[in-house]
């Protein structure tokens, strides 16, 4: 089952499980999500079999926004491999009525620099694919950093250009509470009549 978390459980899973979950330089400032909290854009579920902890998932939505972003995803070391985080992501999917979309990245493929990366990275892809994720045109890049865009539709069927316009939202609203000067870019694989979008 899934539960909503408080702030206060999620600062513990920050301390106790994202640190190792994720490398520094993926890993938000502690200060910035308990920000974007405070204001009510941010939040977090964990997944739960019989009372025991297997994993988090925590969520971004900007201000206006009616579809949000999966910032963090992941399961405890002992329950990985074994069918839990596609069970946890499809609950989540249930979730219909809150939002119309749940916006997932992940590290572009086609631009792994070693054969460990891109095995990593097709891996990451087929998980969502399995979910019933689908994998826009939309391409981003953060700092360097190239991503695909997914999104697993809820209600409300949205276009790719409606899609691109709240990720860009989210985006702005993260960089301000991170008092980080934006280095963003977003643009269409598929259409080159969509407006790129710098940051």
């Amino acid at each position: 089952m899934i539960k909503k978390l408080t702030l206060g459980e999620t600062r513990e899973i920050y301390k106790k499980y994202m640190r190792k979950d994720f490398p520094l330089g993926e890993r938000r400032p502690w200060i910035s999500i308990e920000k974007m909290w405070k204001d009510g854009c941010y939040f977090g579920y964990g997944y739960y079999e019989a009372s025991e902890f297997y994993g988090y998932a925590l969520f971004c939505i900007a201000p206006g926004n009616k579809d949000v972003l999966l910032d963090y995803l992941a399961m405890t070391e002992s329950s990985r491999g074994k069918g839990k985080g596609s069970t946890f992501l499809k609950e989540l999917a249930t979730m219909e009525g809150e939002w119309n979309a749940i916006l997932i990245e992940t590290e572009d493929a086609d631009f792994a620099k070693t054969k460990a990366e891109l095995a990593e990275r097709t891996r990451r892809d087929r998980f969502y694919e399995k979910a019933g994720v689908k994998l826009s045109s939309l391409r981003s890049e953060v700092f360097g950093v190239k991503y695909r865009l997914w999104y697993l539709q809820l209600c409300n069927i949205s276009s790719q250009q409606e899609v691109g316009e709240e990720y860009v939202k989210t985006y702005q609203y993260i960089f301000d509470c991170m008092n980080r000067k934006v280095n963003f870019l977003m643009y269409d694989k598929a259409d080159v009549n969509f407006e790129t979008v710098r940051m």
